[in-house]
């Protein structure tokens, strides 16, 4: 009789005999390689997710896939295997070095996952910027594809995801902001439910600000969610600029239009922080061709003229 079987004996007598069997010892033991294997996955995503230092300089084996993609697990790794891809997984990227003359970008975008998410982060990795998601619970949890698209997103060394709330106020935001405690329920349990940790929020339908040094937009409904959640000690973020877009989905402004606005922002310090400016997309701007080659130009436009991109886990206030 093995120790588990003197275990198993020890607090139920009257499955002794059932255990000494051995084809459903067998299958208990089983089990139990399972339950430890499941236990390491989980461990695993937790430590990829928890890196926060330069990244490994990577040679990708297939460059149509995101990063993402290559390192995660699948159903054919081994214990070993998993190691080997600790050992490589890119760390998320560092805190830039910045000072007063230094012009950051903090580019932000809602609503994802959505079908187009994965088009925004091969992007983002093939121009190798910081970007930070506002993630819908409710899009993740819609399907696999989309949970799939999130955690992509997670493992990139390029993104960091933050909380855009469970229900996005289901598109009716008079009637979600008029309960206050709901609201600030449905935003704070997305925090759970898609495993995020940063305590950031951008609130659905509202550019509001609340942390310990901004109170912005607090007069509009949602100002009170806005309290809840920063007496709780969230941080809620709104922005300085949108690329806006028509119902279409396609780009209102030019790429050299959108940048010659962000460069006049920057000169007349039109912005909630001098010299830091929060831009705001959408994941669905990028459904179709248009977008997707106006944002690879309007990234190249900005990094050409020296602007800094950085999470809003770093903005300054």
């Amino acid at each position: 009789m093995t120790d588990l079987d003197l275990k198993v004996s020890k607090f139920a007598p009257q499955f002794n005999s059932i255990f000494t069997n051995n084809v459903l010892h067998f299958k208990v033991q089983i089990l139990i390689r399972f339950m430890n294997f499941s236990l390491f996955l989980a461990a695993l995503f937790q430590l990829m997710a928890c890196k926060n230092e330069n990244p490994t300089t990577l040679t990708l084996k297939n460059p149509s896939d995101s990063i993402a993609q290559q390192y995660k697990p699948t159903a054919n790794d081994t214990i070993d295997s998993l190691n080997a891809k600790i050992a490589v997984i890119p760390e998320k990227l560092s805190k830039a070095v910045v000072d007063s003359n230094s012009r950051v970008i903090y580019l932000t975008f809602d609503d994802g996952p959505l079908a187009p998410s994965p088009t925004l982060l091969k992007i983002v990795e093939e121009k190798q910027i910081k970007m930070t998601e506002f993630a819908v619970g409710k899009h993740a949890l819609a399907n696999k594809n989309f949970m799939e698209h999130l955690d992509n997103m997670k493992r990139s060394p390029y993104f960091e995801v933050q909380n855009h709330s469970y229900s996005h106020a289901n598109s009716k935001y008079l009637k979600f902001y008029s309960n206050p405690e709901g609201a600030a329920e449905d935003i704070m349990g997305n925090e759970t439910k898609l495993n995020l940790r940063d305590k950031i929020v951008r609130m659905p339908g509202r550019d509001i600000w609340a942390t310990p040094n901004i109170r912005r937009g607090w007069s509009q409904s949602g100002g009170k969610t806005a309290k809840i959640l920063l007496d709780n000690g969230y941080k809620v973020y709104g922005w300085d600029v949108e690329w806006e877009h028509y119902g279409s989905t396609l780009p209102k402004m030019s790429p050299t239009q959108f940048v010659a606005q962000i460069n006049s922002m920057f000169d007349r310090r039109a912005m909630e922080t001098p010299n830091h400016l929060v831009v705001l997309g959408h994941d669905e701007m990028l459904a179709k061709g248009k977008g997707q080659d106006d944002l690879r130009e309007i990234i190249d436009m900005l990094k050409a003229k020296g602007y800094i991109f950085e999470f809003i886990s770093n903005y300054p206030r």
